[in-house]
């Protein structure tokens, strides 16, 4: 039992020590090493790293703009874009380091809470936002909206097929 501690302890240790050299040139990778030490044995290493890595800029983004509390946050699948939600009927899109590059304006109500009320398509080509306002928005990255799906009732989430041909939403109407 001491032995398979022992061994725990080092392979943690070790992968903690490769988490503190990463931390000025990748703090991302950092932390996620850091966590996969700290999975296999916590240690005071592992937990020190993965406190370092919180204070690092670009692992931490403040994001200011949104005119009342963010909802729902997302990167793009491809990591180039941020959305985010906010109760202040806007999305707001960003690039990967934090800089605003549209809002997505034309909602008349606050968007939804959680996930699924402001996403990327696939190829991130694309946003679909949806809000209580009863509508859901097709937008480019340009921040033009190009489809607005109306409904009866609030829309509390949406989404893109697989294969870029259907959009699906979820609203409160029957």
């Amino acid at each position: 039992r001491l032995q398979e501690e022992i061994i725990r302890t080092a392979k943690a240790n070790g992968i903690a020590t490769k988490a503190y050299t990463m931390l000025e040139h990748d703090p991302t990778l950092a932390f996620r090493l850091a966590e996969a030490s700290y999975k296999i044995e916590p240690t005071p290493l592992n937990k020190q790293v993965l406190m370092a890595s919180y204070a690092q800029v670009p692992f931490y983004l403040k994001l200011e703009g949104h005119t009342n509390w963010v909802v729902y946050s997302e990167y793009s699948p491809d990591g180039n874009y941020i959305v985010t939600a906010g109760n202040d009927n806007d999305a707001r899109l960003w690039d990967k380091n934090g800089n605003l590059i549209t809002v997505l304006k034309g909602h008349t109500a606050p968007l939804p809470y959680g996930p699924k009320s402001s996403i990327f398509s696939y190829d991130s080509k694309y946003i679909l936002t949806c809000s209580r306002d009863s509508t859901a928005r097709l937008w480019n990255l340009q921040g033009e909206c190009l489809a607005i799906m109306k409904h009866n009732g609030p829309v509390n989430s949406v989404c893109f097929s697989h294969d870029h041909t259907k959009i699906l939403t979820a609203s409160s109407d029957k």
